[in-house]
């Protein structure tokens, strides 16, 4: 798994995606400060379960070996998270501003009592390079880190709604 795979071009695309089921609950809270910051907290039930597709990567032998006995069964973990949040470029096109967020996690597996943390923050930058604010420059990075014991599907990726290949 990671960087040591090797691509096997004869295999179509679906061979390596993954079907799982995900369900969640929580509840939280978040404070508004002053100026644009905002403070945050989230507690959520997490049930995760990866459906057995045949004739795909999770149903090989070498998945079976790196996955462990059971990777089938419904896991369910405990997620609490707390944020930090800084906003001052506005609306759907915003023309000068910054925009960052640090949130930090803490999982735990319910079924074998092993915990990982993760850290997930963004940072963009707006400014308008003419007077009448038609042109904008905009940067967005981004970084995501997790800790040692969380599943395969609970790493860090690229993709998504906001990233390089979303």
């Amino acid at each position: 798994m990671g960087n040591q795979s090797i691509e096997d071009f004869d295999k179509e695309l679906e061979f390596n995606q993954v079907r799982i089921r995900q369900n969640s609950v929580g509840f939280g809270f978040f404070n508004d400060l002053s100026s644009g910051m905002r403070l945050s907290f989230d507690n959520r039930f997490e049930g995760n379960e990866i459906q057995q597709t045949i004739e795909r990567f999770i149903t090989t032998p070498a998945a079976a070996a790196e996955l462990g006995a059971e990777p089938y069964d419904n896991k369910n973990f405990i997620r609490s998270t707390m944020g930090f949040g800084y906003r001052n470029a506005r609306g759907f096109f915003p023309t000068e501003g910054v925009d960052f967020l640090a949130e930090v996690g803490h999982i735990f597996h319910l079924s074998d009592d092993t915990t990982f943390g993760d850290l997930r923050t963004h940072l963009s930058i707006y400014q308008n390079l003419n007077r009448s604010k038609t042109v904008v420059w905009g940067s967005k990075t981004m970084y995501q880190t997790v800790g040692a014991g969380y599943e395969f599907y609970q790493a860090a990726t690229l993709g998504g709604r906001e990233s390089i290949r979303g």
